[in-house]
């Protein structure tokens, strides 16, 4: 299942790229979305940065997909970070099931402005669990649409109060 989720904010582009990866945010962050557990390992490759981000969310599954994956899903998600660029490309690998489950795509911030831009994450879910797949792909993308709506307003808010 493809996704595309676009937040308009009103912060200029490069603020918000600058402090997108910031341990302060982030931490604010992982308190706003109750993840559960939110941890950042990374290297340098290049011009490139690879992050490797440990996250278990807080989310309430549908019964079917509990019955599956247990009470929690934790997963890696892999950011390949260009410096020259407002944008990465992300993996994600859950703990359960990595085989059978694959989010991927491309996070992007666009300037709409002096003062506004818009993040988008697109990309695609897919799951091959039978009986269940096209249930587990529409709750993953409801998630990250619902999560990612969260973030940007924390983003946007903690960004103003920061940059004055």
């Amino acid at each position: 299942m493809k996704f595309n989720i676009s937040h308009e904010l009103n912060v200029p582009a490069e603020a918000l790229w600058k402090h997108h990866f910031n341990p302060e945010l982030e931490a604010v962050v992982q308190k706003e979305i109750r993840l559960q557990e939110y941890r950042v390992e990374a290297s340098k490759q290049g011009d490139t940065t690879v992050r490797r981000v440990r996250v278990i969310p807080t989310v309430d599954m549908p019964g079917p997909l509990r019955k599956i994956m247990g009470d929690t899903i934790g997963y890696w998600e892999e950011q390949r970070v260009s410096a020259s660029a407002l944008r990465y490309d992300f993996k994600v690998t859950p703990d359960k099931m990595p085989d059978k489950i694959d989010v991927h795509g491309t996070f992007s911030i666009e300037p709409l402005g002096p003062d506004r831009c818009r993040r988008t994450m697109a990309g695609e879910a897919t799951v091959k669990i039978f009986g269940v797949g096209g249930l587990a792909e529409k709750f993953l993308v409801g998630e990250l649409e619902r999560q990612y709506g969260d973030v940007a307003r924390v983003q946007e808010q903690w960004i103003r109060t920061h940059e004055k």
